[in-house]
């Protein structure tokens, strides 16, 4: 911990020691980039600041309305370079003039006379950038991601980490949204990461210490996903295809079309995936119950069979310069089996108080137990956007999404004796779970001044499920069905978020602020049809929040950063009644749960080298009402999950990721995060605290062998952590591959071999004076994958020009 405040103290002393190192001119560059022939603006162009002929200093590219803004550069005098494929290199030198701010006019570029057939990109960006309110990532230095969802790229990243099981966290703590082109969904992170195909991302924005015109929710901050935009004008198809054979099955493409002209802009994609995973669970229950000890080791197969499918389509349509509408339509279906089939040996000794005993007079009985249990969710949603730009620059983005799901799954269970497989307990539950969500949203900024503006808003989310949940169980296969009215239930849950924010972000010289409160009304509803009984929930909270950027010079950056957050409990953890999930666990909410509420600080430095990128965060966050997923012994072999308001949290470290040139073909990347991460007030227990240091390493390096032809490999390591009763263990996963383009930069072909070291295997542990549960979690996931992408652009131009390495899709 002394260590972690002292490097606090050196980058405070480091802002002090630069802040006398600025004498130069602090300047607000903006302009427009537009094409010569139809005056339509060029989106996504790179626009690049030199402070000579050999050193660019900056770097952005144009949004959709081919605007592009520098603020706070120190530089009295320099170079503006516009590139975009199939088009000529636009530059042109400016002068500061002792002025703070440059409009530039409207910048035409021009197509190329020639067609072209092949582009080569000899520079790359760096792989993390620091902005005001987040850092952002580039997704093509994780090739080996490519071929994967999401959420297969996302766990390459510093500070994530996802466990055997799924489950997703941020500096060690669950709890962060994900933002699609920043619209949020009522689904988990898991279920829209895992949906969202990784060639389809263009940048991660990763905002762990949002502004204010943000949801609150997600205790950890906000993780944006921004996909790839269709920026040629006339018809544009790009398709990808993998396949990493048949047994298990792992095959999947995707095909999009894209339409652009002068007003109008189209697209419809539809992808589907198919991804199967072989697996082991070896594990052991020991409980102390009414006297006896109970010792119930298993071992067995536990396979996942995983499909999905969607289909997406909208428009956009720009009338004129000051108006712009856009529709989306999203449909989708996932649907998740999981299969464990485990054989059990039950051994006991009456009047043992040894939890850990390992002699035992009598025989184990044996028993073999199946458990399938399938999640599905169909999921379906529309949104339609209206912006209107006023004379003044002042804007109003209207938004409006509406979003329907079902989700459930059926569970069945059974116990047969090993020596025949005849069924002495067979059990079946079926959930059914529609959820419907509006979401209305108003924004508006205005100017002030040069560099400044104001933001104010508005938003409304309104939220409703049904869940039925039906169960029965036999003592034989020809035995009645027996409906236990503790686990037979339905619930019914209404909520209502109003929230309303400002904020001002302006520039002062070198430093770049944003400050903004936030304030939201929560009104919760849930209904508990088999107990007749209504919980309700109603509270009022304030979110501040502040960022800073300091821009000490050209190649370093400060930014301090200032957040509340809360993380509502989800409907599963309110469930009140009992839900058996398999032979060793039954499971139950607490529809009284508080959300936990988080306070986020952090500190970040970078610093660019001609070789090597630097850019280093110190973070602190403290979670109050933590929940926590606490174990008890329901039975003699059976162990209960709840979930409680358990105590606090506080995560304390550092993360640090490191771009490194080592030559024109060789290029590391490094990201590496390393926390204490304490729990305390365990089960309000003002005793019970407990800590680990805890770190992920995620590395890459990539080897370019020739101008078409990339290898790539990748190491991610997330270390042991504690949990409220026990530690989850360390999960190293690796992998290798080659890149090459072929027929002239409009294809690739992948091969990559995933798991090489077939590591893939995590062990949970849970422990109290009566209980001990253990279990390791292996997947048989190396396989070999083979994959190929194809962008063919019919484009009414006549100039031919590639596409982005992973093509263009819209969510």
């Amino acid at each position: 911990m002394k260590q972690l405040y002292k490097f606090y103290y050196l980058v405070f002393l480091s802002f002090a020691v630069f802040s006398t190192k600025i004498q130069a001119q602090n300047l607000v560059l903006e302009g427009k980039v537009i094409d010569s022939q139809t005056s339509q603006p060029v989106s996504f162009a790179n626009v690049e600041i030199w402070a000579d002929d050999k050193k660019a200093v900056a770097g952005t590219v144009t949004d959709e309305k081919g605007s592009f803004t520098f603020k706070s550069l120190i530089l009295e005098k320099g170079i503006i370079k516009v590139r975009f494929v199939g088009y000529e290199t636009f530059q042109q030198a400016f002068y500061a003039d002792n002025k703070k701010s440059i409009s530039f006019p409207t910048f035409r570029l021009k197509q190329q006379n020639s067609v072209l057939n092949e582009v080569i990109v000899s520079g790359q960006k760096s792989t993390t950038t620091i902005a005001l309110d987040k850092q952002i990532i580039d997704p093509k230095k994780f090739q080996l991601a490519t071929n994967g969802t999401g959420l297969d790229l996302l766990q390459k990243l510093p500070s994530v980490t996802v466990t055997s099981e799924g489950d997703i966290s941020l500096r060690g703590s669950a709890g962060f949204i994900v933002l699609i082109n920043g619209k949020p969904s009522n689904r988990t992170p898991a279920d829209i990461l895992s949906q969202l195909p990784a060639n389809t991302i263009q940048n991660i924005e990763i905002l762990t210490s949002p502004s204010a015109k943000y949801d609150a929710d997600g205790k950890t901050g906000i993780i944006n996903i921004i996909t790839l935009q269709n920026v040629n004008k006339g018809w544009s198809l790009t398709s990808n295809g993998m396949f990493g054979g048949g047994n298990p099955s792992r095959f999947g493409g995707d095909l999009t079309l894209n339409y652009g002209s002068k007003k109008w802009d189209f697209y419809a994609s539809a992808d589907y995936r198919r991804y199967d995973i072989n697996g082991r669970r070896i594990g052991e229950v020991r409980t102390i119950y009414k006297d006896t000890l109970t010792y119930l080791p298993s071992d067995g197969l536990r396979d996942y069979k995983d499909y999905q499918y969607s289909f997406r389509t909208g428009f956009a349509y720009n009338p004129n310069a000051n108006n712009s509408f856009s529709f989306n339509l999203y449909k989708a279906y996932k649907e998740t089996t999981r299969q464990a089939d485990l054989h059990y040996q039950e051994y006991f000794a009456a009047g043992s108080t040894n939890l850990f005993q390992t002699q035992f007079s009598t025989a184990p009985a044996l028993t073999f137990n199946e458990n399938t249990f399938v999640r599905s969710g169909d999921f379906s949603s529309v949104n339609l956007d209206y912006t209107h730009t006023f004379s003044n620059k002042a804007k109003l983005a209207l938004v409006g999404i509406y979003e329907h799901s079902v989700l459930g799954g059926p569970l069945s269970n059974s116990d047969k004796y090993e020596s025949n497989l005849s069924v002495f307990l067979l059990e079946k539950t079926n959930e059914n779970s529609p959820l419907n969500a509006l979401r209305l949203q108003a924004d508006y900024t205005l100017p002030i001044g040069k560099t400044g503006k104001f933001g104010a808003g508005a938003v409304l989310r309104s939220f409703k499920q049904n869940g039925t949940f039906n169960y029965y169980r036999k003592t034989a296969i020809d035995a009645p069905a027996y409906f236990d009215p503790l686990f037979n239930d339905a619930i019914d849950v209404n909520q209502q978020i109003r929230a309303g924010y400002v904020q001002f972000e302006n520039v002062y010289r070198a430093l770049s602020y944003n400050v903004g409160l936030r304030v939201e009304d929560m009104d919760r509803s849930l209904k508990d049809q088999q107990q007749a009984k209504t919980y309700q929930y109603q509270q009022v909270n304030l979110f501040p929040s502040a960022q800073f950027l300091w821009k000490v010079n050209n190649s370093q950056d400060l930014r301090l950063g200032y957040n509340r957050r809360i993380d509502w409990p989800t409907i599963k953890s309110l469930s009140p009644f009992l839900n058996h999930r398999h032979k060793e666990t039954i499971e139950n909410g607490d529809p009284n749960l508080k959300p936990e509420i988080a306070d986020i600080i952090e500190l970040s430095y970078s610093k660019t080298w001609s070789n090597l990128k630097l850019v280093t965060t110190a973070f602190r966050s403290f979670v109050q009402n933590k929940v926590f997923r606490t174990n008890y012994i329901d039975n003699r072999i059976i162990l209960g999950r709840s979930y409680t308001n358990g105590g606090d949290a506080t995560s304390t470290g550092l993360e640090i990721s490191a771009d490194i040139k080592a030559t024109n073909w060789w290029r590391f990347y490094v990201g590496t995060s390393v926390y204490d991460f304490r729990v305390s007030n365990i089960l309000n227990d003002a005793n019970a605290s407990k800590n680990s240091l805890n770190y992920t390493i995620n590395a890459n390096t990539s080897i370019t062998i020739n101008p078409t032809l990339r290898l790539q490999w990748d190491l991610n390591y997330v270390s042991a952590t504690i949990t409220s009763q026990g530690n989850d263990g360390g999960i190293l996963l690796s992998n290798i591959g080659l890149k090459q383009n072929i027929w002239n930069n409009k294809g690739t072909i992948g091969l990559q071999l995933n798991n090489i070291f077939q590591s893939n295997s995590q062990k949970i542990t849970t422990q109290s004076a009566t209980f001990y549960s253990y279990t390791d979690y292996i997947k048989y996931d190396r396989v070999l994958q083979l994959s190929l992408g194809i962008r063919l652009n019919e484009s009414s131009k006549k100039v031919k020009s590639t596409k982005t390495e992973y093509g263009e899709k819209e969510f």
